[in-house]
C-alpha cells in the first residue's frame, strides 16, 4: 500500500490558490461559453450512444424504485404533495380551473360530454378516406358518414315507388 503524503501548509495553500484560480476562470464569459459548448457536445455524444441510454434508464429505474420503497421518502413526498395541493386550491384561478376540469370529467364519465381529443379522433377517422361517395342526382361528393345504407324493403315501407328504386339500383350498378 503506498504511503500517504502528510498534509502540509504549502499544499493547502497551493490547492486553495488553484481553487480561486478556477473560480476566476468560471467568471470569465468566454471561458464559460467554451466550457458549456464542450459539455454540450460531450452530452450529445453520450446521448446518441444506445448503450449509454440503456444504462442511464436502468440506473434511473433502480434509483426511482429505491426511493419509492423508502418509507421516509414516501412520507415526505405525500406531505409535499398535500402542501402543494392546498396551495393550488387556495388560489382562486387554479381552483376554478380544477373545478371546471373535474366537472368536465364527471360529465364525460356520464356520457354527457365527450372530451375534445376524442371528438377530433372520431372526426379524423370519419374523413380519412375523403369524400368518396357520389350522389346520383346532383353529382355531389359525400363522405362515408353522410351516406345512409338502406334496404329495398325499408324504402318501400317508407313510401318510395318502384321507379325511384330502379333508378337507385341502376345507379349502383354503373359505379
Amino acid at each position: 500500500m503506498p504511503k500517504r503524503k502528510k498534509a502540509t501548509l504549502t499544499g493547502r495553500v497551493e490547492r486553495k490558490g488553484a481553487k480561486v484560480q478556477k473560480q476566476n476562470r468560471r467568471q470569465d464569459p468566454e471561458y464559460s461559453r467554451s466550457d458549456n459548448l464542450c459539455n454540450t457536445e460531450s452530452r450529445r455524444a453520450r446521448r446518441s450512444d444506445p448503450v449509454y441510454n440503456a444504462n442511464d434508464l436502468a440506473r434511473d429505474n433502480v434509483s426511482r424504485r429505491a426511493r419509492r420503497s423508502d418509507p421516509i421518502y414516501n412520507a415526505n413526498r405525500l406531505t409535499q404533495d398535500d402542501i402543494s395541493r392546498r396551495a393550488r386550491r387556495s388560489d382562486p384561478v387554479c381552483n376554478s380551473n380544477e373545478l371546471a376540469r373535474d366537472n368536465a370529467t364527471r360529465r364525460a364519465k356520464r356520457g354527457e360530454l365527450k372530451p375534445w381529443k376524442y371528438a377530433v379522433v372520431i372526426y379524423n377517422e370519419n374523413i380519412k378516406d375523403g369524400p368518396c361517395h357520389r350522389c346520383f342526382s346532383c353529382d355531389k361528393l359525400l363522405f362515408k358518414t353522410q351516406v345512409v345504407k338502406t334496404t329495398k324493403e325499408s324504402l318501400l315501407s317508407k313510401g318510395c315507388d318502384i321507379d325511384y328504386l330502379k333508378t337507385l339500383i341502376i345507379h349502383e350498378l354503373c359505379q
